[in-house]
């Protein structure tokens, strides 16, 4: 059992997934199989995993399925095996692609050019202390370094940091307040491109549903 008040976020979020999901995110992960319409649903799958991140700042699938088996079975009594789970997951990295594009939308200042795109980086960490191979997701990834440690040249790049820092701070911002959310830069659990896809987008669609619901 879960407070009320957590019932109704929980009922939230179902909804909105499933209204999302009828329309647009179910394209992004189509069956060609008998299993075409299976009993625990992809829109319970990203429900149990938003809920957990949203509500009981749970962010490794273990420990999301294990919440979810001690108190969701009541709302998802089909809730299948953590493997199966964790499989189902991975399959639907391009829907939580998707769904944390839509929920920035409604913050997209009125004058944006929908047209043209400024990138900036935020580092996740994919490898740490003993687990240096650097062979998670390489074709997304790339071993990076901590720029704090190069001191060449301090005098230029303290002046060039001072006047770049105005600049980003509001996205700096924006970085550490994602990241107080969801703890989005440690990664180090995931072993493949697509749980690095669900591991980003999906902690970015938990840090906009604290701006939505």
């Amino acid at each position: 059992m879960i407070p009320k008040r957590k019932e109704l976020k929980l009922i939230q979020i179902y909804m909105y997934i499933c209204d999302l999901y009828d329309s647009e995110l179910r394209f992004y992960y189509q069956r060609h199989s008998n299993n075409s319409k299976p009993v625990f649903t992809d829109q319970e799958i990203m429900t149990i995993y938003l809920f957990a991140g949203h509500c009981q700042k749970y962010f490794l699938v273990k420990d999301i399925h294990s919440f979810a088996k001690e108190y969701l079975l009541s709302w998802f009594p089909h809730l299948p095996s953590y493997k199966t789970f964790n499989y189902r997951l991975n399959l639907l990295a391009e829907a939580f692609a998707v769904l944390s594009q839509r929920l920035i939308e409604p913050f997209k200042p009125v004058d944006c050019d929908s047209m043209i795109s400024l990138v900036d980086s935020m580092p996740v960490i994919t490898s740490a202390g003993r687990n240096r191979t650097g062979n998670v997701a390489p074709e997304i990834t790339a071993k990076g370094y901590c720029s704090t440690k190069t001191q060449r040249n301090k005098a230029f790049n303290d002046l060039f940091s001072a006047a770049v820092s105005k600049i980003r701070q509001p996205i700096e911002s924006l970085f550490n307040w994602l990241n107080e959310k969801t703890n989005i830069q440690r990664a180090m659990k995931v072993r493949s491109t697509s749980r690095l896809l669900v591991h980003t987008m999906g902690k970015i669609a938990i840090a906009f549903i604290y701006l939505i619901f």
